[in-house]
């Protein structure tokens, strides 16, 4: 198997700088030189090259330090969010199911019915308030 030779910094400098944006510093890392620590000019041109290299078999690219933790947290609170869309939309969906059917009529009196309850329920939590004071 014919191994590729690592990447020089200027060489990879240039690539970057021609998919991203002007790179302002690359370092290579390791005593192997096969990882480099790139910083871009435009700190705007890094979430495109981490995007561009998440699957590619070229080369990787992540993000290090205090904005990894910044975009770790972007997208743990992306994923909490679209679990809350889903279980919500999960609960409209059984909603409709449950109420299919339902003519305007019905809908008025539960709708009266709950109504009735929540009051009676308040009632009774301020009775309860009352006795103890």
């Amino acid at each position: 198997k014919k191994v590729k030779p690592s990447p020089s910094e200027d060489s990879l400098a240039k690539v970057l700088s021609d998919k991203f944006g002007d790179v302002e510093h690359v370092e290579l890392l390791g005593k192997k030189g096969n990882q480099a620590l790139a910083t871009f000019v435009d700190a705007s041109s890094c979430t495109p090259c981490v995007d561009f290299y998440s699957t590619s078999t070229e080369m990787r690219a992540k993000y290090v330090g205090k904005r990894k933790e910044e975009e770790e947290d972007k997208l743990e609170q992306k994923e909490e969010e679209e679990d809350a869309q889903r279980s919500q939309a999960e609960r409209d969906r059984r909603l409709r199911r449950q109420f299919q059917g339902e003519s305007l009529e019905d809908r008025r009196m539960r709708q009266a019915e709950e109504r009735e309850k929540l009051l009676q329920q308040m009632e009774a939590e301020n009775d309860d308030n009352d006795k103890g004071t």
